[in-house]
């Protein structure tokens, strides 16, 4: 299946969701963060990054698949075009940017990630366009979790990068 930039959607979803039936998980990473448990998909179609705290949960979610029934949404919009949005949400700052480029060839993130604290995957290729990929980042400081992803889309010649950062209030 072909995916693309123009079917991208992001929402921010407050509350528990059973949006994880509805994807094909190809890699999770679990961590915590102060009294937080972090869980980082690298999906299908894209990622989310849900973040839980004593029965509450935030859950950023990038996705190719369309409407999805997924709660009380926070943000909702086409993530075709570059946008920013900051919020605050229990007790965490948000703040997301989402920005566009044309594929270069060899698309790396820009911030600095421990090699245990990333995620590449390589979809199937169809030739004589580059391989589609999904790479996401994660650094956790004392009171920030910082992360990157970055997701190539071949056959539109572009790649969408999403930066997130969630505070502690």
């Amino acid at each position: 299946m072909i995916f693309r930039i123009k079917d991208l959607r992001y929402y921010l979803v407050d509350g528990e969701t059973d949006w994880t039936d509805s994807f094909h998980i190809i890699d999770k990473q679990r961590r915590l963060w102060n009294d937080r448990e972090i869980i980082l998909y690298a999906l299908g179609t894209s990622h989310a990054v849900s973040i839980l705290r004593q029965g509450k949960q935030v859950t950023e979610l990038l996705s190719c698949r369309g409407s999805l029934d997924l709660g009380r949404r926070i943000a909702e919009m086409a993530a075709c075009i570059p946008f920013e949005l900051s919020t605050s949400i229990h007790d965490l700052h948000y703040r997301f940017r989402l920005t566009l480029h044309d594929l270069q060839g060899n698309e790396l993130l820009r911030g600095q990630f421990a090699p245990q604290n990333e995620i590449a995957i390589a979809f199937p290729k169809a030739d004589p366009l580059p391989t589609p990929t999904t790479r996401i980042g994660w650094r956790i400081e004392s009171r920030a979790l910082h992360i990157e992803t970055l997701h190539t889309y071949p056959e539109d010649d572009g790649a969408v990068r999403s930066e997130s950062v969630f505070e502690i209030a």
